[in-house]
């Protein structure tokens, strides 16, 4: 019988283990950022219908998912680099919500054109 400390076998279980522990671990610290990130969604959605005027910085002529799609994509790149269930559920999530932030913006920016046009006319 072989343990994780015997021969070959043991320094490669070994290692995977570690590697999954360290990387469950990362994915779990990961856990409020992506949390905390999902939030600033929230706020911009009022009942079940999202603030399409909240939505659009006028102040700074920008979508403010912008910086959340950013925050989801910094995660996802750290995460990529992992292997492990917990990681590929975390990456699934910021892969959601980079995938809700990029429709909202092409969302806004249709509405911001149709809005242009029918007051031009």
């Amino acid at each position: 019988m072989h343990t994780l400390r015997d021969g070959a076998i043991g320094k490669t279980v070994g290692k995977n283990v570690g590697e999954n522990v360290f990387a469950s671990m990362t994915a779990y610290s990961k856990s409020a950022e992506i949390l905390n990130v999902a939030g600033s969604l929230k706020q911009l959605v009022s009942g079940s219908e999202i603030d399409w005027e909240d939505l659009y910085d006028q102040k700074n002529k920008s979508v403010k998912t912008e910086w959340t799609e950013e925050q989801f994509k910094r995660i996802s790149e750290d995460l990529e680099k992992m292997s492990g269930d917990v990681c590929n559920k975390a990456l699934s999530l910021c892969k959601r919500g980079i995938t809700i932030c990029e429709g909202w913006q092409h969302t806004q920016i249709r509405r911001g054109s149709e809005n242009k046009t029918s007051k031009g006319h």
